[in-house]
């Protein structure tokens, strides 16, 4: 089985292949606003690069966010349209579990995913690591500080917690002190953005479990409108 996963929901974009021996291509990089321009050319590199081809591909993953509006357009549509055309199966993972799935090895550990959503508010999402699979506690969803913290309060967590994702890195010293505060187990990670490699991991699991991933049916995962700044011109 062959694997590609797409991820291109932050602005560090990366794509990834999961054969039977483990990830045998990955690319990382920085779109600046030409992910449209380059997605193919750079997924096809990859496959050469491997020696595989498109029809070489038993499935697909990718990340529906949330994340960049346009990021997530992109790449989704991109990843149902080659699912489509080989028919095989899309398998749609949001960002805040690709990022909480590196420590889904930790016996029984709580993991608070962390994103960037928009200036005083994160996307959210708390899970608990059970057997090396995530299981989620909460709803994805875009709230402020103060609401993440008296949510995390409230729950009265107890035995470790972890809490990750690049939305750390836009994180006031106030909310990481009261989550603290909340919780002597917490155990703040490096603000590290979702990675391609997680989410064909992520996949695997879910396709040898078995069920019905239809390309045409994946829906991306917008927890808030796209920003939009209407022009001062006339």
């Amino acid at each position: 089985m062959l694997i590609l996963a797409v991820e291109t929901s932050a602005d560090l974009c990366s794509y990834a292949l999961l054969d039977d021996k483990g990830i045998a291509g990955a690319r990382m990089f920085r779109h600046r606003m030409h992910l449209s321009e380059r997605i193919i050319i750079d997924i096809d590199t990859m496959l050469r690069d491997v020696n595989c081809t498109l029809k070489d591909i038993s499935a697909i993953a990718a990340d529906i966010g949330p994340g960049s509006f346009m990021g997530i357009r992109i790449g989704l549509m991109t990843a149902k349209t080659c699912a489509d055309a080989l028919s095989v199966p899309l398998v749609g993972i949001s960002a805040l579990e690709a990022v909480a799935f590196p420590y889904s090895e930790y016996p029984n550990a709580q993991v608070l995913s962390l994103l960037y959503a928009r200036p005083g508010s994160l996307h959210s999402q708390l899970f608990r690591s059970t057997d090396g699979e995530l299981h989620p506690l909460s709803e994805p969803l875009m709230r402020t500080e103060d609401e993440i913290a008296s949510d995390f309060k409230e729950r009265k967590l107890n035995g470790n917690v972890i809490i990750c994702g690049e939305g750390l890195k836009k994180a006031t010293p106030a909310l990481i002190q009261g989550l603290k505060e909340a919780n002597d187990n917490v155990v703040i990670c490096n603000p590290l953005a979702p990675v391609a490699s997680s989410l064909a991991w992520i996949a695997i699991k879910r396709l040898e479990a078995g069920g019905e991933y239809d390309p045409i049916a994946l829906n991306p995962l917008y927890l808030a409108p796209p920003q939009i700044t209407i022009s001062s011109k006339k």
